[in-house]
């Protein structure tokens, strides 16, 4: 099965924050509390690093399932794929 994300450190508006990249879980496993394990995995990550906050840039698809895991829209992003959301969570 595979699952996985990448963090790295980065800085908005003056906050300590990670960026949540590459978040992914296999299609036969989703609907299973997967990625919402990934999140928390990743915001603990984060805060034990001195972070206030996790943000991610998601694709319009991806909205509802980070908005459920407690990700707020904060503007829009502009990726190779096309138009998205930038989210962000405090932690």
């Amino acid at each position: 099965m595979n699952r996985g994300f990448s963090l790295r450190a980065a800085s908005q508006g003056g906050t300590r924050c990670r960026q949540l990249d590459a978040l992914f879980v296999d299609p036969n496993a989703r609907r299973r509390g997967i990625g919402l394990l990934l999140i928390e995995h990743g915001a603990e990550l984060a805060r034990t690093r001195g972070s206030a906050a996790l943000y991610v840039v998601g694709n319009f698809h991806a909205e509802e399932f980070y908005a459920a895991c407690g990700f707020n829209v904060i503007g829009k992003a502009e990726t190779r794929f096309g138009a998205a959301r930038r989210m962000r969570m405090m932690v």
